[in-house]
């Protein structure tokens, strides 16, 4: 028989039809999609300054408190047993928690980059050479901090060898208990250039860190009972010049 009915010549058409074919006809769509996606978040987001009627100081830090129950909340015990009860490694809720996280950042710190801003001081030379040296010695803290960890561990690409986040005291973490925190800091407040925005954001930050710091402790306490002894001996911020006890 010659003529095949129309079901069967449709049936055969999608059968004759490959999924790649599909992708290179749409490939030329998909590629004006991404910048028309980009195009239209900026445009909000260029307008969010004048949506929110909040004066730009108090923008930052409403937004900082966002920022920081965001965090909070994904780090604390009762989000990460509910994300472990759903069968979620602890190696995979590290990474997402790190994606989350620097996701939120980056919209935290692109929402305040298009708020008003005014500049409060700019130190000129030489005292702009000896606040370059401060901030060089912030980046070496935050560099230092990292030589006696795990990084890919901590970033979650892999899993800590005990299951237990690592109670570290060697290297910096002899003379400071938050080494990284104390380099970012210092690369932040030693900053020639200064705005009244950039001021409130790094206050916004330094807060942060104090507060969950706090947070950290008390994780560590209830994993690593012998870091209250800890604690006690190496100061959290500011290395003691004379030795730690």
């Amino acid at each position: 028989m010659d003529d095949q009915s129309p079901g069967l010549s449709a049936g055969l058409c999608v059968a004759s039809i490959h999924p790649a074919d599909v992708i290179l006809d749409h490939f030329p769509s998909l590629i004006e999609f991404v910048p028309a996606c980009y195009k239209r978040w900026s445009n909000y987001a260029r307008r969010m300054p004048d949506i929110i009627s909040f004066h730009p100081v108090q923008s930052i830090w409403i937004s900082g408190l966002l920022f920081a129950l965001i965090h909070s909340v994904l780090a604390s015990r009762v989000c990460k047993t509910g994300w472990h009860s759903m069968g979620i490694s602890p190696r995979a809720y590290r990474l997402v928690y790190v994606g989350i996280g620097l996701f939120t950042t980056a919209l935290w710190l692109g929402f305040v980059a298009l708020l008003p801003d005014r500049a409060l001081y700019a130190v000129d030379w030489p005292w702009r050479a000896g606040m370059h040296a401060l901030q060089a010695l912030g980046l070496w803290i935050v560099l230092a901090s990292l030589a006696p960890i795990d990084v890919p561990a901590f970033l979650g690409l892999r899993p800590f060898p005990d299951s237990l986040e690592p109670f570290v005291e060697r290297g910096i973490y002899k003379r400071l208990r938050h080494p990284m925190y104390t380099g970012i800091m210092l690369m932040m407040f030693a900053s020639p250039l200064q705005s009244l925005d950039s001021l409130n954001l790094f206050l916004a930050i330094a807060a942060y860190f104090i507060v969950g710091s706090k947070f950290e402790e008390r994780r560590m306490l209830a994993t690593h009972p012998e870091y209250a002894v800890y604690r006690t001996r190496v100061p959290a911020f500011v290395p003691r010049l004379t030795g730690n006890r």
